[in-house]
């Protein structure tokens, strides 16, 4: 991956570093494709479908399943309110902020998070043609 044009980096790790610091992320990262998300709605496990966006993009475009809505940036404050032991299927747009928002769960001892590949998204596009993608 190359460096983007206009890139300020203020941390303290390099470009290199960050880089690869994701890379380790996604090796621990647990993922869910679309087929197997439906599967697992279909066969009536218990799991909460956590929605990250924001609320205008749930008007957009949403699931049928029932979510819960916290936004990304609200997701810090909320955590003490979630159920540790149940099992969350966190979904974004694209799947970028739901991977950030699993591992903010996972550093706050969540054991069972995944992050729906290609967000809903992708599901609009594999499994319900009906949904906008935007």
């Amino acid at each position: 991956m190359r460096k983007p044009k206009n890139y300020i980096w203020a941390g303290s790790l390099s470009w290199t570093d960050m880089l690869n610091k994701n890379k380790q992320t996604d090796l621990i990262m647990d993922f869910i494709t679309s087929e197997e998300l439906q599967d697992k709605m279909e066969s009536g496990t218990g799991f909460i479908l956590l929605d990250v966006r924001e609320p205008f993009e749930a008007n957009i475009s949403n699931f049928k399943h029932e979510t819960t809505s916290i936004p990304y940036n609200k997701l810090g404050n909320e955590v003490e309110n979630l159920e540790m032991d149940r099992e969350y299927i966190v979904f974004c747009r694209s799947g970028a902020t739901s991977k950030d928002a699993c591992n903010m769960l996972k550093e706050a001892g969540f054991k069972n998070v995944k992050s729906l590949k290609g967000g809903i998204n992708n599901w609009a596009k594999k499994i319900d043609p009906s949904l906008p993608q935007y």
